[in-house]
Parts: C-alpha cells; sequence; structure tokens
C-alpha cells in the first residue's frame, strides 16, 4: 500500500487510457483502508464524499468517480461506459493503490452492481462486500411503480443536454420516495434501517448541478 495514494485529498490515477478522479478522507494517516463506489450513471461522487465523511475517523475512506462523472475522463465511446468496464477500472485502481485487495467494497444502487461485478471477476481481491440499495443484473424489477413511471417520462423526452437532464432530475426525485411511509411494512422496518439524507449531507450548491446527461445516456446502452 502506497501511502502517497492515500493521504486525506483529491487524486488522479491514469487507468485503463483514463484519467480517473478519486477522493480520500481520512483523520489520520495509517486507518484501515475502504473503498466506496456510486452509481457509474452520472450522479458523481459528491454526495458520497459528504455521507460518508464521518467515517473518516475510523477508516481511510476512498470514494471514486467513475469514468465519465466527475472530472474523470470520458471514454471515447457509450459502448465503453458498461459495467465490464467499469470493474476493469476498480481493478485498476486497486493496484495503483497498491493494496492486495480491499478490506471492504461498498457500493450503492448500481455501483452496488460494479461492486459485485468485481467481487465476482476477482473473488481474491475483495474482502468483505457491501451493496446498499443494489440493482442485480439479469434480474427483473418487481413492485417498484416508480422506476417504470421514471423510466416512462426518460423515454418520452430523452435529456440531450446536462441541462435538461438536470431539471429532469429534480423533477422525478420526488417519485423516488412516493408512499414509502404509507407502505404497510414501513413502521416495521424504518428502526432498523440507515436512511441517508441528501439534503442534510449535499451542500447547499445542489448536487444535480454536476450530473452529466451524456454519461446516463451512455449507460442506459450498456
Amino acid at each position: 500500500m502506497s501511502p502517497s495514494t492515500l493521504t486525506a485529498g483529491k487524486h488522479t490515477a491514469t487507468l485503463n487510457g483514463l484519467k480517473i478522479h478519486y477522493t480520500t478522507l481520512a483523520d489520520s494517516p495509517g486507518l484501515p483502508p475502504i473503498l466506496v463506489h456510486p452509481p457509474p450513471w452520472g450522479v458523481g461522487a459528491e454526495l458520497y464524499i459528504n455521507t460518508f465523511a464521518r467515517l473518516a475517523s475510523k477508516y481511510t475512506v476512498i470514494i471514486a468517480s467513475p469514468r465519465g462523472n466527475d472530472d474523470s475522463d470520458r471514454p471515447a465511446s457509450p459502448t465503453e461506459m458498461s459495467s465490464r468496464h467499469v470493474v476493469s477500472d476498480l481493478e485498476a485502481l486497486r493496484e495503483h493503490l497498491g493494496l492486495d485487495a480491499f478490506p471492504a467494497l461498498i457500493g450503492h444502487s448500481s455501483g452496488g452492481t460494479v461492486a459485485l461485478g468485481y467481487a465476482i471477476a476477482h473473488p481474491t481481491r475483495v474482502r468483505r462486500l457491501v451493496l446498499l440499495n443494489s440493482d442485480l443484473l439479469g434480474f427483473p424489477r418487481q413492485d417498484v411503480s416508480f422506476f417504470h413511471e421514471v423510466l416512462g417520462h426518460f423515454a418520452a423526452s430523452p435529456p440531450t443536454t446536462d441541462e435538461t437532464f438536470r431539471a429532469f432530475m429534480l423533477r422525478i426525485m420526488p417519485l423516488r420516495t412516493a408512499g414509502i411511509e404509507s407502505s404497510s411494512n414501513f413502521s416495521k422496518t424504518s428502526c432498523k434501517i440507515a436512511v441517508l439524507h441528501w439534503s442534510s449531507y449535499t451542500p447547499r450548491k445542489s448536487q444535480s448541478e454536476r450530473l452529466s446527461s451524456w454519461t446516463t445516456r451512455a449507460g442506459s446502452r450498456c
């Protein structure tokens, strides 16, 4: 493990021919590393930087900005935004960090798809896997009416610029939480789950300002 690659701050590594950015959070040197992988569809890393900052007192938290996201390079073709390509970047990042294996790999949403794909492709290179509300490739979604409604909005008028994509995301975000509190099982499970309050952890300047329409459209094709 190279200390210089794990110092607190923002870093850049050339992985598979692309400059990939990652952010390291650590209150002191030598803390055990964990890696957080955001969804690669364009949401970016800032949300996770703010959310996972509280773990920096016990861990060196590494948060990747996947290809096409934030300031990381965009591949030449949208076909190179597949989970397989992002998994390859993750393995290259592990080598860059000088880690024999990730002590813990955390993936949220489609970032969990990447984390799971990495564990399948490189089972000896990850010790613990944490999947947060993760997608599973090859399994149909069930009982998620809001998701189909969102897809309908997207298919009817696909955003073609970052500006229209930001407006689209702000319009459909309420659909993600609609009806949750009225669910018959909500009262039974709410005390057992961790809720990440986006508005509390995201800076006043909306994270939606960094959303990439190209990355989202590219990912939807893969």
